[in-house]
């Protein structure tokens, strides 16, 4: 046998061993069998079937389970709607009890009522928007898809931003992300402003004006607060019932405050965290250009509105018992010489004053859990000071938070003004909206 004649055999022998397609053309190589293609089936699943039955309940299944999410989705959705609208009517409320509490000691009845009419109106109507959300059928998961864009999701989950362009709501939602995670994007661009326009920002904020003293050595200070009130009334500033009606919705300093950034849940939170290291880098960024003092007193404001202050309680005690004690500096005596009653009443008073300054500051200088100055200030004030490098400036920022905002501002109205500072934080418990 010859070496072709050995190797012709050897080919025939390889094509019988083929399985060969009968659809196979001629002229081409022929094609292995359709079982060749399939693995195996694993030893777990041998003698296993699944039914036409068995394979429509998965389905339905699926179907549910996609349907519950879609709710659920929903359901915390319309939960962090409720959250965020009933912190809003808190500070709404908070604001306007500080307006009540002033109209109700300069015994102005007309603004009194409408205010706090207008301020009943605007809590029925969330708690009337609260009880039809909670008669509102639940959704099937045919009106729970948007068929008109699948990339927009569940008609319940759709806010405005889903009607304005892709190119404005990308615009809009990188400008957020930048305000949140870049500390220096806000501080660069509020730094730029002028005082007047930084004033502007916080003008939604009420500050109640200082009671002018019925003791007759403070009488000489009318005139300033005269002044001062007619200085301030050059800047427009809405009414009560407007910042109400309003909302916040045209409030700026709110909305970069508590809009952008989540309702506060601690210091230890990282949404606390990141906003925190926004507004100590803005503020420190303002102390070091001396510029906004009114808008960084107004935004240590909030601060301190989003913690609890300790010696509240202590403070509240402090006053009844001096008021107790010094009411005879408002007693009028008929009896005795007008001189001398005069340099008794005089040594009594500066006895009485020099006794209610020492408790007071025994009631600030009491344990961290009872007294000093509110945990949201010292938070902030911290992060403050650590983002200043230069000593006379952080002298400067020391100054701001303890002489001119905690002493001349906040502990003075807590002492004019028990009524909003110490007697609660909100006219009333936050209600669920939705």
């Amino acid at each position: 046998m010859t070496i072709a004649q050995g190797r012709h055999q050897s080919s025939l022998k390889h094509q019988h061993s083929l399985p060969v397609s009968p659809s196979a053309p001629s002229g081409q190589l022929p094609l292995l069998s359709g079982d060749s293609y399939i693995s195996p089936i694993p030893s777990a699943f041998v003698g296993q079937t699944t039914s036409l039955a068995e394979l429509a309940h998965l389905v339905k299944l699926q179907s549910y389970q996609e349907h519950k999410h879609l709710q659920s989705r929903i359901r915390l959705h319309k939960s962090l709607v409720s959250s965020a609208v009933s912190a809003r009517l808190t500070r709404s409320g908070g604001l306007c009890h500080k307006a009540l509490v002033d109209y109700f000691k300069s015994d102005q009845k007309s603004d009194f009522a409408a205010l706090y009419n207008a301020l009943h109106d605007v809590r029925n109507s969330c708690e009337a928007t609260r009880r039809f959300a909670m008669l509102e059928p639940e959704l099937d998961s045919a009106k729970l898809t948007n068929s008109s864009d699948d990339n927009e999701g569940p008609k319940g989950l759709t806010s405005f931003l889903h009607e304005i362009p892709v190119q404005a709501r990308d615009t809009i939602l990188s400008f957020i992300s930048m305000i949140r995670s870049s500390p220096t994007f806000l501080a660069n661009r509020l730094v730029r402003l002028t005082n007047s326009e930084l004033e502007s920002l916080v003008r939604h904020h009420y500050q109640p004006n200082h009671q002018e003293s019925i003791l007759p050595q403070q009488a000489p200070r009318r005139g300033n607060a005269a002044v001062s009130r007619n200085t301030a009334s050059q800047i427009p500033v809405p009414s009560p019932v407007e910042r109400l009606l309003a909302f916040h919705r045209n409030d700026p300093l709110y909305t970069i405050l508590h809009t952008i950034f989540a309702n506060s849940t601690g210091p230890d939170s990282a949404e606390d965290k990141r906003r925190t290291d926004v507004w100590a880098t803005t503020c420190a960024k303002l102390i070091c250009e001396n510029k906004g003092e009114s808008f960084l007193l107004v935004v240590m404001d909030s601060w301190a509105a989003m913690r609890e202050w300790p010696a509240k309680a202590n403070l509240e005690i402090c006053l009844m018992n001096l008021i107790q004690e010094g009411s005879f500096l408002v007693d009028e005596n008929n009896g005795g010489s007008q001189a001398d009653l005069r340099g008794k009443q005089d040594l009594l008073a500066e006895e009485f004053w020099i006794k209610a300054e020492k408790k007071l500051l025994e009631v600030l200088d009491d344990d961290p859990s009872a007294g000093g100055i509110p945990e949201g200030i010292l938070e902030l004030g911290h992060a403050i000071l650590q983002k200043i490098d230069d000593p006379k400036k952080q002298r400067q920022a020391e100054i701001i938070l303890v002489a001119k905002w905690f002493f001349q501002r906040f502990l003075t109205n807590g002492i004019a003004y028990p009524e909003v500072c110490i007697a609660c934080d909100s006219p009333w418990d936050p209600v669920s909206i939705m």
